[in-house]
Order: structure tokens, then C-alpha cells, then sequence
């Protein structure tokens, strides 16, 4: 019920509220970029932009299955299937995502774009991950957190790294981001529980944009929910 509320207020908005068109033709030829979340809706998008432009993409999702199926349907419709990596990780795992970077670390000297788009939202019951965490919580925040931390010193490497957060005016309405509230069974709402883990999210940038900068990495938040996407 609150998924198909959702989907038709913003489907609403997205159809008479037209944003900012990005169209310019920037060449990405020579970069390598990360993208989460790739094999549907944002992401995929992202990946699709990012590899006509020239960038090598790692699409980096859960399930292989859908990622193999994304990057056909990418390749089908103009880009360049050698670019396109499939990247096996799961969010709500901090040994999948350790795995994923140790093999990337041996295949690539630097990275210069991260996108973290992936996540989850509206969770009918609490539940948590194997490693102890409410999932939403895990997925869209502590996961990401994590990935971008083992990435950072190959977002530096490349002297000018970009991290792009996918992030939510809902963090407006979120009530507290402490762990005792998040991973409490008492404290679970669907839609408050997505907010908190995207005010974590909104805090993250603020710090990460204030320490890289010394660095050559850039920080940009994206807002994802005026855009169509399968969360809504």
C-alpha cells in the first residue's frame, strides 16, 4: 500500500515536473567507474550514460543473474560490451563487498568514478543481515559506507575521483541515525527506517566532501526520488 502511494505521487510529479536534462557531451574515454544498483532503474541508467561517453563500468549488483541480463540490454542498445564489467556484491554482506574490492584492486591501478545508487526501501518486517545490522540500514548506508572507504585511496590514485551519492529529500524527515534507534526491532517503520539511512547518508557527504577535497576527489549528491525508478 505505502509502495503504490508512493509510486503514484511521484509518478505524478515525474510526469508534470520535469527536471534538469543533463546532455552535455562530456568524453569519459580512459575512465573507470563503479556504479551500484546498475542492473535496473538509476544505476542502469548511469552505467548506460557513463559507458557511451567512453568510461570503462563496473556494475556492481547482487544478483549476477540480472547484471548479465542488464548488460546485454546495454549492449543491445549502443554500448560497448567490453566496457561493460560485471561486479558481483552484495550490500548487506561486508565480506562480499571486501571481495569485490580485493579483485578490483588486482585488476585496476585507480578508479575515477563512484556512483552509490544501490538500495532498498519500505522492508514490510525487520530484518537483519549476517552481519548483525537492520537490512536497510546495511544496504544503503553501512555497505556503501564501507565500499567507498576500501576505494578512496583508488579514487585518489586517479588525481581528479568523483563520488556521487544517490541520496533522498527524505533524509529531511528522519528522526535519529543512532545505532540503539536503527537496529532496534522497537524502532522499525518502513518508510522512517529508509529516511534514517539516507540522513546517514546526507552526514556522510558532508564529511567525505570536507576530507577528500585535499585529495583531487570531488563529492556530489544526487536526489533520486524525482526520478522513475523500481524503489517507487
Amino acid at each position: 500500500m505505502v509502495r503504490k502511494a508512493f509510486s503514484s505521487v511521484y509518478g505524478y510529479i515525474k510526469k508534470y515536473i520535469k527536471g534538469t536534462q543533463f546532455n552535455e557531451l562530456v568524453d569519459a574515454h580512459g575512465k573507470i567507474a563503479i556504479v551500484t544498483g546498475a542492473s535496473s532503474g538509476i544505476g542502469k541508467q548511469i552505467a548506460k550514460l557513463l559507458n557511451l561517453r567512453g568510461a570503462k563500468v563496473y556494475l556492481l549488483c547482487r544478483n549476477p543473474q540480472k547484471a548479465l541480463e542488464a548488460i546485454e540490454n546495454l549492449a543491445e542498445s549502443g554500448c560497448e560490451r567490453s566496457r561493460l564489467v560485471l561486479a558481483n556484491a552484495d550490500l548487506a554482506s561486508f565480506e562480499s563487498i571486501r571481495k569485490f574490492v580485493d579483485s578490483f584492486l588486482k585488476d585496476e591501478t585507480h578508479l575515477d568514478i563512484l556512483v552509490n545508487n544501490a538500495g532498498v526501501m519500505a522492508l514490510p518486517v525487520f530484518q537483519r543481515t549476517s552481519d548483525g545490522f537492520e537490512t536497510t540500514w546495511q544496504c544503503n548506508y553501512l555497505g556503501h559506507f564501507l565500499l567507498t572507504d576500501l576505494l578512496i585511496g583508488s579514487l585518489r590514485a586517479s588525481g581528479h575521483g568523483r563520488i556521487v551519492n544517490v541520496s533522498s529529500f527524505m533524509h529531511h524527515r528522519a528522526d535519529s541515525v543512532d545505532e540503539h534507534v536503527v537496529n532496534n526491532p522497537q524502532h522499525y517503520q518502513r518508510i522512517l527506517t529508509y529516511n534514517r539511512s539516507k540522513l546517514a547518508n546526507w552526514l556522510k557527504f558532508l564529511k567525505l566532501s570536507e576530507v577528500n577535497k585535499w585529495f583531487g576527489v570531488k563529492t556530489r549528491s544526487a536526489n533520486e526520488m524525482l526520478n522513475a525508478n523500481e524503489m517507487i
